[in-house]
């Protein structure tokens, strides 16, 4: 059934017995009493209970004895980190967290999924660990990256395999030029994946996971490439600017081609510009139709980019929303279209050229309450030569 498959991944839900059986005897409070110390260790808590500290990561645990090696816990960081509900995973093998697309995941995680099949299937002996860093996919299909490291555990003389989560978060913008799917790519994932070797050593020894996992990759970063980092101004006085090149985007029946061409040209930050030219003017219900139905349309654009692999590329991604004064009514429908796509919009900017002042004071004072409303973080003008912060 469909329910069996997320992606091109068959997991079928074969180890709902395991999961109730671990629930029954409350077994998680006992996997708690073993990996405490190394929990408590490996994040920094040593203030913190670890029944607190199970509550503050993305962690998991998978009976190997079951068929498929099931998941028979999952922490609420890891409902959060994945999206993936419980009542869902449990009962199911993780590779669902894998890239939905077979091709894809053998591409960026071939090498690592190998060596976790092999840890996850034949015997270890309790204590014995594995680090790896995996390319994941979430629910809504966004790929973030998992710093996942297992251990076998024993409870009650039944074997177990804990598993915790470290969600890696610094320069994702520059990290996401990973997923161009290009032997330069996967070369740059490789790098990144030995300069994180020795990671959880190095937490034990006591800045903690998340401290240790960012200060690698800001070490991985500064050897990046230049042709595999997005497009930016033009070196000045052998300096080089911090702005990203920008393209100019109508909402029409060209964005999807105009778009994907750019994304794979390298451009990261779009300004999406509604044009106000064919309508009427004071006629406030066509108006909000229009909004509505160009809303809808860069929706179904961007959510295609799943298709084509291009969400990899969210987290380098930014839009910036341009509107005339006539359409400033139809922003929070533009917003909720980018936003439920999952991609950021951060500016909202009022196309001033050949507008009387008083249609720009009474735009703009609408746009400043969206501000207020924390619905937007930056407002500007467009063709009046200022940035109104």
């Amino acid at each position: 059934s469909s329910d069996e498959y997320e992606g091109d991944h068959l997991v079928p839900k074969l180890g709902m017995k395991q999961v109730l059986a671990f629930e029954k005897d409350n077994t998680w409070m006992k996997v708690l009493q073993v990996v405490n110390t190394r929990l408590c260790k490996l994040y920094n808590l040593s203030s913190t209970s670890a029944e607190q500290a199970s509550r503050m990561v993305a962690c998991a645990v998978a009976d190997p004895l079951g068929s498929d090696c099931p998941l028979v816990f999952v922490s609420g960081e890891f409902e959060n980190l994945t999206g993936y509900v419980r009542d869902w995973a449990l009962g199911r093998n993780c590779r669902f967290l894998q890239p939905n697309e077979r091709p894809i995941n053998r591409l960026l995680n071939g090498e690592e999924v190998d060596r976790m099949r092999t840890f996850c299937q034949e015997p270890q002996p309790p204590g014995a660990e594995i680090v790896v860093c995996l390319v994941n996919e979430s629910r809504m299909n966004f790929p973030f990256w998992n710093l996942l490291m297992m251990e076998h555990i024993e409870v009650e003389g039944r074997p177990y395999i804990f598993g915790v989560q470290t969600n890696l978060t610094a320069h994702l913008d520059k990290l996401c030029e990973i997923f161009g799917m290009e032997e330069s790519g996967v070369r740059e994932l490789k790098r990144l994946r030995q300069e994180l070797q020795g990671v959880i050593n190095m937490a034990y020894e006591g800045p903690g996971v998340y401290d240790v996992s960012q200060m690698c990759v800001s070490k991985f970063v500064q050897g990046i490439p230049e042709f595999l980092k997005p497009l930016e101004l033009p070196a000045k006085e052998g300096k080089r600017q911090q702005a990203l090149v920008s393209v100019l985007l109508h909402v029409g029946p060209d964005l999807q081609e105009n778009l994907t061409k750019a994304l794979l040209e390298g451009v990261r930050h779009f300004h999406i510009y509604l044009s106000a030219s064919n309508l009427p003017a004071g006629n406030d219900s066509m108006v909000s139709l229009e909004g509505r139905l160009r809303a809808m349309q860069l929706g179904k654009v961007l959510l295609d980019l799943n298709k084509l692999g291009l969400n990899f590329f969210r987290d380098g991604i930014f839009f910036t929303l341009v509107t005339p004064p006539q359409l400033v009514s139809c922003f929070l429908e533009m917003a909720k279209a980018i936003r439920s796509a999952g991609y950021n919009l951060d500016c909202w900017i009022l196309d001033v050229a050949k507008t009387p002042k008083a249609q720009v004071q009474k735009a703009w004072k609408i746009m400043l309450q969206a501000k207020t409303n924390q619905d937007i973080a930056k407002l500007g003008l467009w063709g009046s030569g200022k940035i109104l912060k």
